[in-house]
């Protein structure tokens, strides 16, 4: 019954611009998941959020949280033994890290009363000396930096000598070649992780080598040349070195935030539900919103003062008016008569999704005198369920 009756008022449609506001997909995902709760103080509680955070909202309006990659599978692996987090991984740590160490400064900075984000400010983490690692280590593609280690550096500054060697001495010998022997604008290019040279065919047997390659034609040899293999033969042992030791890097720096792991994840699920909040309070700042008074249970008076439909606000086709609808807890009954397209099922929509996005924690559009009650059920029938 409640889900046909949110899909009647369009509650998934509003849902889906708030949710649009928020920074990560796993925020927008628990946006759109929201539900009505029945339970008085429980809606109280997070009226009071999304009020504190339309206070930093007003306070800061250029200001928006930072990135937050999911992590909620990184911080299972965490939780393995012997499990080896992915250069990439590492990097969304890091970015956790970061973002949480900029939410605690900016809440730290505001004159505001935020009392009611305590909570996530207390599950924030500045953790300096492990982001200082993990940033020094990968870029943002989630690539592992030379700077991850000397022993890193020292390896690739020798793999990029052995390679420009090989290429050095295979264009020496492309250069000595006959023009016989030799396609035009030839150079050395790479076939199956080989360094080799393009060659007509009568020049391999001058060359001698390993064919790895052909045009489609057939006219043209990519040969590696004898003077090339050993050096590539070479050149791969310090690439499995390379890899040896990127491998150690990860291992190390995964063992570094196993003990950090109910931190962290405290840290993602704070920083998640601040982007919930924060998408919720900018919403309700454009909206030009005040938080609505709960007045407990229904049956109770309900008090709507410049009540608006979300939708209508979204759209931003000119200017929506406001409506004020005042029915005493022993009032059970409105009737609203008017002609075609004459705003009745607007009335109507806005008046059932602005109960619901309260009690789902979302400030409705309504201004200051707003009071509710509390509905422990919801119903809706508007005619051809045609759509704001």
């Amino acid at each position: 019954m409640i889900e046909h009756a949110l899909g009647v008022l369009e509650f998934e449609r509003v849902l889906e611009r708030v949710a649009g506001r928020a920074t990560s997909d796993v925020g927008r995902r628990q946006i759109l998941a929201l539900r009505p709760s029945y339970d008085v103080d429980e809606i109280v509680r997070e009226l009071e959020r999304v009020a504190s955070s339309m206070r930093l909202v007003d306070a800061s309006p250029q200001w928006t949280p930072g990135p937050i990659p999911d992590l909620e599978e990184v911080l299972t692996q965490l939780g393995t033994s012997g499990a080896v987090l992915e250069p990439i991984d590492l990097f969304r740590v890091g970015v956790i890290l970061k973002t949480g160490t900029g939410l605690a400064r900016h809440l730290d900075s505001v004159a505001e009363d935020i009392s009611a984000l305590a909570m996530i400010r207390d599950r924030m983490i500045d953790d300096q000396e492990v982001l200082q690692v993990i940033e020094r280590s990968f870029d943002d593609e989630g690539c592992v930096l030379s700077t991850a280690s000397e022993d890193l550096d020292r390896i690739r500054r020798r793999l990029r000598g052995a390679r420009s060697r090989i290429v050095e001495r295979l264009e020496s010998l492309l250069s000595s070649l006959p023009d016989r022997f030799v396609v035009p604008d030839a150079s050395v290019t790479i076939r199956d992780g080989r360094f080799v040279i393009p060659l007509r065919r009568e020049g391999k047997g001058k060359v001698g080598g390993i064919v790895h390659d052909e045009s489609q034609t057939g006219a043209t040899l990519y040969v590696e040349p004898p003077i090339a293999i050993e050096a590539t033969n070479h050149l791969r042992e310090l690439e499995r070195e390379e890899a040896r030791e990127i491998r150690r890097i990860l291992r190390t720096l995964t063992d570094l935030l196993v003990p950090h792991q109910r931190e962290l994840k405290g840290l993602f699920e704070a920083l998640v539900d601040f982007d919930t909040l924060y998408a919720r309070a900018q919403t309700a700042v454009f909206w030009e919103a005040t938080p609505p008074v709960i007045n407990g249970l229904a049956p109770g008076t309900l008090s709507l003062r410049d009540a608006r439909h979300p939708l209508l606000l979204e759209s931003k086709e000119g200017g929506v008016i406001p409506y004020d609808l005042t029915l005493e807890n022993q009032e059970r009954c409105l009737v609203v008569s008017g002609p075609n397209t004459g705003g009745k099922s607007v009335f109507l929509k806005a008046t059932g999704l602005i109960t619901v996005l309260t009690q789902s924690g979302v400030v409705p559009p309504v201004g200051p005198g707003t009071c509710l009650p509390v509905f422990e059920s919801f119903f809706a029938d508007i005619g051809d369920e045609q759509s704001i």
